[in-house]
């Protein structure tokens, strides 16, 4: 696989990704654990979308098929693609019999 989409683009995020690890490791401006763990949180997590951007990439290079695409997701990310996204608390949420479900909404006086 090859991607391209991006015209490499998308290794920007792993290039930030490199450099907020390495001022976490080396930590020259002595900042306080707490900021070291934020680094570190957002190294996590930018290393995750450059994982979700190399997925798309794959698939709208054509790399990929959609189905592949979908299991690939499914497996990395957690992420069952038959879960439904429907907000439970959705306000035009349907029941099971297919009727609208009424919210009550708190106002505050």
């Amino acid at each position: 696989m090859v991607g391209g989409f991006f015209d490499g683009d998308d290794k920007s995020i792993a290039i930030v990704a490199e450099r907020i690890e390495f001022e976490a490791e080396h930590n020259v401006s002595e900042y306080s654990e707490q900021t070291i763990e934020n680094f570190n949180l957002t190294v996590a997590l930018l290393k995750c979308a450059g994982d979700m951007v190399k997925r798309v990439d794959y698939l709208l290079n054509g790399d990929e098929d959609e189905d592949t695409f979908l299991a690939l997701w499914a497996d990395r990310f957690g992420v069952d693609e038959s879960e439904d996204a429907e907000d439970p608390e959705d306000e035009d949420a349907e029941d099971e019999d297919g009727e609208e479900e009424e919210v009550d909404e708190q106002t505050d006086a």
